[in-house]
């Protein structure tokens, strides 16, 4: 059989299925050939400056520039708001494809004086419970000047109510508490995509 051209394969029916060959065959990408919804939807956000949260407490990361949204499915205002249907809480992403996600995320913490930090936790929670947890803490009597906690986890979203955000918490000993952002460099930061079904 030759080659067959066209722009647009659709089933018959609306929301349809089209089944492409059958069990042991497999379907090559010729030479070049992108994929083009691979891993979506996918984001990145970024803390753009730098906040002061209250110290010994766990703070939601206010992840508020999008380095890149492919579906427009990360909310990156301080209020709920409806992506894609859904009821998104702020700097939440909530994915409007079921399936399975890598999620990441890093606070870089600072605190305004030298060598205070005790205690330094990132966490990524689900629908307002963690799934997992970094917790670095200092075992000696000198303290860190910062710390960058980091996570990442495999989890599944639902694609209709399924959220997730990020969270940081800072034991301070003295001076200001500070999560680092900025506008260019992604010191905190949080994001993921989709890895299949």
């Amino acid at each position: 059989m030759g080659t067959i051209k066209t722009t647009n394969i659709e089933p018959i029916a609306d929301n349809g299925t089209v089944t492409l060959g059958s069990s042991g065959d497999t379907f090559s990408l010729g030479s070049g050939v992108k994929q083009s919804n691979l891993n979506n939807p996918a984001f990145e956000a970024i803390l753009s400056a730098d906040v002061y949260p209250a110290d010994a407490t766990n703070t939601k990361l206010s992840l508020d520039s999008e380095i890149f949204d492919t579906d427009g499915c990360y909310n990156n205002t301080g209020s709920t708001v409806t992506l894609n249907g859904i009821s998104v809480p702020s700097y939440s992403f909530a994915p409007n494809v079921a399936g399975k996600y890598y999620i990441f995320a890093q606070v870089l913490i600072n605190p305004t004086g030298s060598n205070n930090v005790a205690r330094g936790i990132c966490e990524i929670l689900k629908n307002n419970n963690a799934i997992v947890t970094s917790d670095l803490a200092s075992n000696t009597s000198s303290n860190f000047e910062f710390i960058t906690p980091s996570v990442s986890i495999i989890t599944e979203l639902n694609g209709t109510s399924d959220y997730v955000h990020a969270t940081g918490y800072s034991d301070n000993t003295s001076d200001s508490n500070r999560f680092r952002g900025n506008g260019t460099i992604a010191k905190t930061f949080f994001g993921a995509y989709r890895i299949g079904s």
